[in-house]
């Protein structure tokens, strides 16, 4: 019975790495935690409707002995939920296209951590009174929120901006 199980759970892990991951993000690393494969990424994710700016986040990677090993700890389709962010303008100018101005905000990248019922997502939050955009990187979960998160600004005061659907007014 047991040989079964870890054949299923082997063919979804490996089906689940060719789900679509993030539009526009690269891998600029991949660090070894362990010597069973576990690893840090941290992905390079541009903004998609604001140029000059990037985004570098990163997130645990479990490998597929660790999961089957854990099998019975935890869940074999499950990545833990910790990640961290840090967003920089990366070009002297920034155009800024049409964003949404709510204070929920626009996701802008996001990847499964799970096979069915968690995600890391990363959110744009503009700050019209102090001028800036705010990344928020957090997970979700279909029945339990989660509190981890990080956070990251970028200030737009002292850089040429160039709103192309016209400058929002400060609340």
């Amino acid at each position: 019975m047991t040989r079964p199980i870890l054949a299923l759970a082997a063919f979804l892990t490996l089906l689940s790495s060719f789900l679509p991951a993030r539009a526009e993000d690269k891998t600029i690393a991949k660090l070894s935690t362990d010597i069973i494969g576990n690893a840090v990424e941290v992905d390079a994710i541009d903004d998609p409707k604001v140029q000059g700016v990037t985004c570098y986040w990163s997130h645990f990677n479990r490998s597929l002995i660790d999961r089957l090993w854990k099998m019975k700890q935890t869940s074999v389709f499950l990545d833990p939920s910790n990640s961290g962010i840090n967003c920089q303008r990366t070009a002297k100018d920034v155009t800024i296209g049409k964003i949404d101005l709510s204070k929920s905000g626009e996701e802008i990248g996001h990847e499964k951590i799970s096979f069915f019922f968690r995600d890391l997502k990363i959110v744009r939050i503009y700050d019209a009174e102090h001028n800036a955009l705010v990344y928020v990187s957090y997970s979700t979960r279909i029945t339990e929120g989660s509190a981890k998160s990080a956070v990251s600004a970028v200030p737009l005061e002292n850089a040429n901006v160039v709103w192309t659907d016209g400058t929002p007014e400060k609340k």
